[in-house]
């Protein structure tokens, strides 16, 4: 039949991107298939130990965020020696061994990688850590908090996110129906502050992990 046709098709570019990803991976090339090969490689147990090499040997950003796939607890110790490089790691692998590691930078790291691990963890603790910096966030950067928040939606952060639409009138329109669901009376007070605010009002959309801001009104 022809679905079996096409499963069959599939199977054998998938095999062949698989067999091509392997080659690149063992390369010593940096470049823009290398980065693609990292971030395809989903935690294939026949490349961990080549994945490591490109996380601890060549410190590789994409390297990292790949071996944090694998959630393996013995990579901690490793991860932590990479410094502030091990934030796009954290924020895959949430490990609780990782939060006193944060916590050293709070205070001294804002950036929307530093955000991205705090908000994994979705406790009382990270929330209060992220109003902290959302504090002294420019406007601007507000709405990366925003999504990051968005994408890491919990009881804990509904606060902040209301606090970010009455202050700056940013919001997602997914986490507006979620708030909504969630505290509907605390919700539509926050809003209508929102709304009768003189201020332009922005709708937050992602790309990639990355949120950016729209004016809408």
């Amino acid at each position: 039949t022809l679905q079996k046709v096409i499963a069959a098709v599939f199977r054998f570019f998938l095999s062949q991107k698989e067999q091509l990803d392997s080659i690149i991976l063992y390369g010593e090339r940096n470049n823009y298939f290398l980065r693609n090969a990292l971030l395809g490689n989903n935690a294939n147990p026949d490349t961990y130990e080549r994945i490591r090499y490109w996380a601890f040997n060549k410190k590789n950003a994409y390297g990292i965020e790949a071996l944090a796939v694998y959630q393996k607890k013995e990579d901690i110790t490793d991860f932590k020696k990479l410094g502030e490089q091990a934030f796009v790691a954290i924020a895959k692998f949430p490990a609780t061994e990782f939060w006193d590691f944060l916590l050293s930078y709070k205070g001294k790291n804002q950036s929307t990688e530093y955000m991205m691990a705090l908000a994994v963890f979705k406790t009382e603790e990270s929330a209060k850590v992220l109003t902290e910096i959302f504090s002294n966030l420019t406007e601007d950067e507000v709405g990366s908090l925003s999504g990051i928040l968005s994408d890491n939606y919990c009881t804990f952060y509904q606060d902040l996110l209301l606090e970010i639409w009455e202050k700056y009138q940013t919001i997602s329109y997914g986490t507006t129906k979620q708030l909504i669901s969630d505290i509907s009376l605390k919700a539509a007070k926050s809003f209508s502050i929102g709304l009768l605010s003189d201020e332009e009002l922005y709708f937050v959309h992602k790309d990639y992990d990355f949120a950016s801001v729209d004016k809408i009104l």
